[in-house]
């Protein structure tokens, strides 16, 4: 059974359909809220929003940076259709593309600008380093990535040195740790 509800995070309202199964269900954890409240972006171009879920992290790019063409891509299939029903009820449909895909299989290279994530830790640690280390081969230029993690942010860190040429904290606050990583 879907679930809706209005969220305010970082002033933008986002309204939110979340469903069982999914992470935070159409809530906002603390983690996502971290990052949403912190995100760098990137001067113009396209990002990806990945391991989306519901879509809120891509839907709050596309709400505030109308400039910026924005990608959410999930590998489950009900996630997709939240994200791309979100993305209706928000009016970003239009500056969206949501894409099913198993990290970045169905995602073309060399594309974005930025990439977000709260990447789904019980997917396991290989997941999370396919996340981070095929990255690189995504980005666009000067690309960067911002992931938030709550355990695991010292192997993340570690992780991303070893394919990207600086993997840093950028922020921390809750428990949780926003890690960026540069080109």
């Amino acid at each position: 059974m879907r679930t809706y509800r209005t969220i305010i995070v970082a002033g933008v309202p986002i309204k939110l359909y979340g469903g069982p199964g999914l992470f935070a269900k159409g809530g906002l954890d603390k983690g996502t809220q971290l990052l949403i409240e912190n995100i760098e972006f990137p001067s113009s171009g396209v990002v990806l929003d990945l391991a989306c879920g519901n879509g809120i992290i891509g839907i709050f790019i596309a709400l505030v940076r109308k400039d910026l063409k924005v990608y959410m891509s999930d590998i489950d299939a009900r996630a997709v259709e939240l994200a791309k029903l979100n993305a209706r009820i928000n009016n970003v449909d239009d500056r969206t593309v949501v894409v099913e895909s198993d990290v970045y299989a169905n995602l073309p290279k060399k594309m974005f600008s930025a990439i977000y994530s709260n990447p789904p830790l019980k997917a396991g640690w290989s997941v999370i380093e396919r996340m981070i280390c095929e990255g690189p081969e995504h980005l666009a230029g000067k690309g960067f990535m911002q992931f938030v993690f709550a355990k695991g942010w010292e192997k993340a860190v570690e992780i991303g040195k070893r394919c990207f040429s600086q993997a840093y904290i950028v922020k921390s606050k809750w428990g949780y740790k926003i890690v960026k990583y540069e080109l």
